[in-house]
């Protein structure tokens, strides 16, 4: 029994699960309802995609928490009468006004969750078991995709595991937010591509999940469908489709991926003029045309912001009013790159130079179009007081009149986290039981301190 167990945790992808599933739900149940950012919002995009607009409101007015108090105030818990009320009296709504009505593609944001949500519903469960269902399905699926990712990876699974286990990550999971969809999507799509790096031939299925991935990624979030630059790695040579029973090959890939570059400007630059009216295409040109400008608002918010980002990337829950011991991120953030760094006496599949480039360009690529994205929320608030998508602005003389980007959230950056840590080489050498020794012991350790610092910050 004793062998057994020992035979799982040195499995990456099954000591993810177990971890990932434990931790999670002590996430999930460690934030109380409805402090986790945006989580009416998203109520709000629920009820939107299942043509029931009743849903997010019936929720509310259900379940008071005294939520308003609680919010951005760290001296401040829950009433735990008021919270034992919502676990255990029975629900007083009626199931018309929270089932689906209908269906819309907008579902795929939030699917899991909807699913869990409507179970719980169907059940005529109180509010507060029906929004942990939704949380739990939604884990469900991180881990799920996450256990399917590891498998996948040819190469540093180690990495794969310790990116998805990042506190924030799974704060995010087990949540209501699309996150939960978004995030595990973009490591699938990474692994996905390393591993077809390793197959035989590429056909027609690789290339559908591939497209169906990014289109996924693509609606739910537009700026992360730039992982798609991670199509430059696969080996063109391999590729194989029939048509009609005439095999399709790629006789000289070095030309061919010429071809797709020039073939991927010509398609920014149809979409840049489709959707000219945009304000990612306005923001993205004015940064360009004023590039000086650019730079300057990239320094001061690197001066101003940085230790935000990178703590919230790590840790700062709920509405960022959680944050974890000072220092601590860094020093997760530091491990992260040690066990980038690390490998066995017999190596995994290595991943190639030009692969490595391509993961560090994708992943800097990233972080500076999501950054800048955030320039016009700045604007909004900064000039105008409110977020209103509707105001029209003069991004020329509006890029000069803010000091820096702000609205930036560490959590924003997690997809480019792992392209970027994938593409730095492995140089210490470290056997796979030391290894998985030194992991144990420092992942429970960030993850009890995580769930002791929701715990002490809602239930206490």
């Amino acid at each position: 029994m004793v062998r057994k167990l020992k035979e799982i945790w040195a499995d990456s992808a099954k000591r993810f699960v177990i971890l990932a599933f434990v931790f999670g739900t002590m996430f999930s149940f460690g934030v109380i309802p409805w402090q986790t950012p945006d989580e009416y919002s998203h109520l709000n995009m629920i009820g939107q995609e299942i043509k029931n607009e009743k849903l997010a409101p019936t929720f509310v007015s259900e379940m008071n928490l005294e939520q308003d108090a609680i919010r951005r105030n760290s001296e401040v818990s829950v009433n735990h009468a008021l919270l034992k009320q919502a676990m255990f009296r029975p629900a007083q709504y009626s199931r018309n006004d929270v089932m689906a009505h209908g269906i819309t593609i907008g579902c795929i944001k939030h699917l899991p969750a909807i699913i869990g949500i409507q179970a719980g519903v169907l059940l005529h469960l109180p509010v507060y078991w029906v929004m942990q269902l939704g949380e739990l399905f939604a884990l469900s699926f991180y881990v799920f995709v996450g256990y399917w990712t590891i498998q996948l990876a040819p190469a540093k699974k180690r990495v794969f595991e310790v990116v998805m286990l990042v506190p924030m990550g799974l704060h995010q999971a087990a949540s209501l937010n699309y996150d939960a969809v978004l995030l595990p999507m973009c490591y699938l799509l990474v692994a996905y591509i390393l591993h077809l790096q390793c197959v035989d031939a590429i056909k027609w299925k690789h290339c559908i999940a591939t497209v169906v991935m990014l289109a996924v990624i693509m609606y739910i979030k537009m700026p992360y469908v730039l992982l798609a630059l991670l199509l430059l790695a696969l080996p063109f040579e391999k590729i194989e489709l029939k048509l009609r029973n005439r095999k399709l090959t790629i006789s000289y890939p070095v030309r061919f991926r010429v071809i797709l570059i020039i073939l991927g400007i010509i398609a920014c630059g149809l979409f840049f003029y489709v959707f000219k009216d945009s304000y990612y295409v306005k923001v993205l040109s004015v940064c360009v045309t004023n590039y000086k400008q650019t730079l300057h608002l990239f320094h001061a918010t690197w001066n101003n912001y940085r230790d935000h980002v990178i703590t919230s990337m790590i840790g700062t829950f709920g509405w960022l009013d959680t944050a974890l011991p000072v220092g601590f991120p860094y020093v997760v953030l530091t491990v992260l790159v040690f066990i980038t760094m690390t490998f066995d006496k017999k190596p995994e599949t290595k991943i190639s130079t030009g692969t490595r480039i391509c993961l560090l360009g994708t992943g800097v690529l990233m972080i500076i179009f999501i950054t800048m994205s955030m320039i016009n929320h700045t604007i909004l608030i900064t000039l105008y007081g409110v977020e209103d998508f509707s105001i029209k602005v003069d991004y020329q003389k509006a890029i000069y009149q803010i000091a820096a980007i702000g609205g930036l959230q560490g959590r924003y950056y997690l997809p480019m986290l792992l392209p970027v840590l994938l593409g730095v080489p492995e140089s210490i050498q470290i056997s796979e039981k030391r290894y998985n020794i030194l992991y144990t012991i420092f992942i429970i350790w960030v993850l009890f301190i995580s769930v002791n610092a929701l715990w002490n910050r809602y239930i206490v």
